[in-house]
């Protein structure tokens, strides 16, 4: 089938059997096309050799092998041995553990509109008591919505709240 045909599997069965198809150029992940839609190849492996995947089910890898070794992003290891059924709570835990936790606060997020002096400065605007109408004159164009989750201090949590 052309899902293995993608896979270098090694004489030991149990290690790490590596990716060969295309890679997300967004995410660097293994990517397979599956009914209209892109999937990890591990869940097609996995779904194979084992069964369908529980509805509310993710698969969490217990390996940490990278190719090429030590990058992050590229996690190409489809072994259904190498992977158990988990949570996204559980996922999440397992990358905390594993230190693979990227900082993706305020500007460091591949979606953020502002930079973290913008804010900074806004934030001061806030704590010398100008409305909404004086921040966006000084500062452009905010949403009121966006001003008050951050004088609730709902975004940009990480930055310190001058007094």
């Amino acid at each position: 089938n052309r899902i293995m045909d993608r896979i270098l599997i090694p004489e030991d069965p149990d290690a790490c059997w590596v990716w060969t198809g295309p890679m997300n150029p967004k995410t660097h992940c293994a990517q397979v096309n599956r009914n209209k839609s892109t999937v990890h190849p591990c869940r097609i492996i996995y779904e194979m050799f084992i069964g369908p995947i529980p509805s509310g089910k993710l698969l969490c890898h217990t390996c940490e092998e990278r190719y090429p070794p030590g990058d992050y992003g590229a996690r190409r290891c489809v072994n259904w041995k190498h992977v158990y059924l988990g949570t996204y709570k559980s996922n999440a835990e397992d990358r905390e553990r594993a230190g693979h936790h990227a900082d993706q606060r305020g500007e460091k997020h591949p979606y953020a509109k502002y930079s973290e002096e913008k804010i900074l400065r806004v934030l001061a605007l806030v704590a010398q008591g100008k409305t909404n109408k004086v921040i966006k004159e000084r500062e452009g164009t905010f949403s009121k919505e966006y001003l008050w989750s951050l004088r609730k201090g709902k975004l940009w949590k990480h930055l310190p709240r001058p007094t």
